[in-house]
């Protein structure tokens, strides 16, 4: 399952340098804050997400309303997906979530876990769609016909970015030059990361 689309993580926590006073709208802020649900803090924007909602003049018809475009950390934990060996999310931010004791980051690459994917590959950061598209046909080249692991496809795809930097699209960022050669930024090609079964 390759997801090329718009990811998004927000917590949306209010700053730390302060304590508000405990009746102020402030402290009031903070405790709505504070009581979000991770699991639709961070998701995918797939099509549809650009328009306006519809909502129904019957009140009686609003368990029905139309999807948002909005996939949700926590609406993916819940899709049957045992039989996904590779989910890849070609998103923006899609390895993020928020931290829980004892249970790690709750975000969109652990809902695909929770919803039975095998193996996860997703961002740290916002992500180039030029250079992500060159780092992902490199993967894929691994992955189906060189065979390899998800998590080896994925090195010798970076590899490749850092031993080709001519052959990578920057968008507006310069390369940065060093001597002779021309190196490629980390924040061009270290932002995938492999969870799961990485075999």
């Amino acid at each position: 399952l390759h997801l090329a689309t718009h990811g998004f993580f927000d917590l949306g926590a209010p700053p730390q340098n302060a304590t508000p006073p405990a009746d102020s709208a402030a402290a009031q802020l903070a405790a709505a804050v504070a009581a979000v649900d991770e699991g639709q803090s961070s998701g995918l924007v797939l099509a549809g997400a650009n328009r306006p909602p519809e909502i129904p003049a019957d009140p009686t018809q609003l368990d029905r309303l139309p999807d948002d475009g909005y996939l949700n950390a926590a609406e993916i934990a819940a899709l049957p997906l045992g039989g996904a060996q590779l989910v890849v999310l070609s998103a923006c931010e899609s390895g993020l979530g928020a931290a829980a004791g004892g249970e790690g980051l709750l975000g969109v690459q652990r809902a695909f876990q929770l919803a039975g994917a095998r193996t996860t590959i997703a961002t740290l950061w916002k992500v180039n769609d030029e250079t992500t598209r060159r780092i992902m046909e490199e993967f894929y080249r691994n992955y189906l016909v060189e065979k390899q692991t998800p998590l080896e496809a994925l090195r010798r795809a970076q590899l490749w970015a850092l031993e080709n930097p001519e052959l990578i699209p920057r968008g507006a960022d310069p390369p940065s030059s060093s001597g002779p050669t021309t190196r490629l930024s980390p924040k061009l090609w270290a932002a995938f990361t492999v969870s799961g079964d990485w075999r």
